[in-house]
């Protein structure tokens, strides 16, 4: 709440996938900081309803600490919503300079990032442009030719 500039209202808070064992807590923390009615637990989400809540969206945070392949991130920026992401090596590998990074154990840093998505008219501008730049990098048929040099590699 205190990233937020003079006046400018509080956007909701959806949290999407498998619900996790902190979700008291969560609930106790929305409770004290007075914005429960902001907070939305929305569970696992349908993927055909992925591109409205992507584009609904003032921006996409991905905080984890530990990634496989962020699909999120590539279908964020690809619904034009800019992404804030935990500066972890595959996030910065699939974004590049599209997104915002932060540290995913300072809180600080993800207000501070938040604060230039959702508010920052030029930031989230250049983070618009620059994810819908990146994401169309990505298709399935360049997916299909790297995982296929990827198990050639392997096997030799």
């Amino acid at each position: 709440r205190a990233a937020r500039p003079p006046g400018a209202d509080l956007p909701h808070l959806v949290l999407g996938g498998k619900p996790g064992l902190d979700q008291d807590h969560l609930e106790q923390c929305a409770k004290r900081l007075e914005i429960s009615p902001l907070v939305h637990v929305a569970g696992i989400i349908a993927e055909a309803d992925l591109p409205v809540v992507y584009a609904d969206a003032r921006a996409v945070v991905c905080a984890s600490l530990h990634e496989g392949f962020s699909l999120p991130v590539l279908e964020a920026m690809a619904a034009g919503t800019p992404v804030v992401a935990s500066a972890i090596a595959v996030h910065r590998e699939i974004a590049g300079a599209a997104a915002l990074y932060f540290d995913p154990l300072d809180p600080g840093e993800l207000a501070a990032a938040l604060r230039r998505a959702v508010w920052h008219g030029p930031t989230r501008r250049v983070l618009t442009a620059a994810g819908r730049g990146r994401a169309a990098e990505y298709d399935w048929r360049r997916a299909a030719r790297e995982t296929w040099l990827a198990y050639r590699w392997a096997v030799a």
